[in-house]
């Protein structure tokens, strides 16, 4: 799922069928009470992304047998455009600046696009699963893989970020707004031998990505795989793999 930052209420989803053959669209325009499809896409939906300024700009990313891709509309959703691409996108952020201006997470690293996700080129190798923005600083952007990374110049350039040298999994960022320098990461439970190890839960960070420590106390899940927080700043919300949605509240007692 993914709402419009300029209009709220608008909402888009993506929702697998009952053959998990393909998965269909749908758009709300009352925050998720109603909604109505606007078609289908091949396979595995993997990412929703609504351009930050035009709510009817939307990219949806899928995996399929017979190719990878990105669904794109400039019409919220009345018509789409198939973009192939070697590769599921697993995360899409835009400039807040610039809708056109993107960046995409894939397992074949970091690519960026100047056209609103029309055609991408590859700024780094490194195989990542999330983004983040820092609010401060557009240029400075946030990455997780098997490891956390930050960089100061669009992504040519990722630095690992400092954390206890363990086995992660991030599956999903989020930059505070109202808090300068506050990302939080969500980390799932990573395979290595074929057998799952322990998830970190959720990690923070209060100097831009740069350095992360555990913002898991009260957590009982520790395989996370998605974060949103709240409108009013005051809550973080984390889903986990098998145990629900968890509430964390900021700034005070969880």
């Amino acid at each position: 799922m993914a709402a419009a930052p300029s209009r709220p209420r608008i909402v888009y989803k993506a929702v697998e069928t009952a053959f998990l053959t393909a998965f269909n669209i749908h758009r709300s325009e009352d925050g998720g009470q109603t909604w109505r499809s606007l078609g289908q896409g091949p396979e595995t939906a993997t990412v929703v992304h609504v351009d930050p300024h035009d709510w009817d700009r939307v990219i949806v990313g899928f995996a399929a047998l017979n190719g990878n891709g990105l669904l794109l509309s400039e019409d919220g959703g009345a018509s789409w455009r198939r973009i192939r691409r070697d590769a599921p996108a697993a995360a899409i952020v835009a400039d807040p600046r610039d809708g056109d201006r993107l960046w995409l997470a894939d397992p074949d690293g970091l690519h960026r696009s100047l056209d609103g996700g029309v055609t991408w080129t590859r700024v780094n190798e490194q195989p990542l699963r999330s983004l983040a923005l820092d609010p401060e600083d557009p240029d400075r952007l946030i990455a997780g893989g098997e490891r956390l990374f930050v960089s100061d110049d669009r992504g040519v350039t990722l630095r690992p970020a400092f954390y206890a040298d363990l086995r992660l999994e991030v599956s999903d960022l989020v930059a505070d707004p109202r808090r300068p320098g506050t990302v939080y990461a969500a980390t799932e439970c990573p395979f290595t031998g074929g057998l799952p190890l322990t998830g970190r839960g959720v990690l923070r960070s209060t100097d831009s990505g740069r350095t992360w420590s555990s913002f898991s106390d009260g957590l009982d899940a520790r395989c996370i795989r998605t974060l949103a927080l709240s409108p009013d700043g005051r809550h973080l919300f984390a889903g986990a793999a098998a145990q629900g949605v968890h509430r964390i509240r900021l700034g005070g007692r969880r």
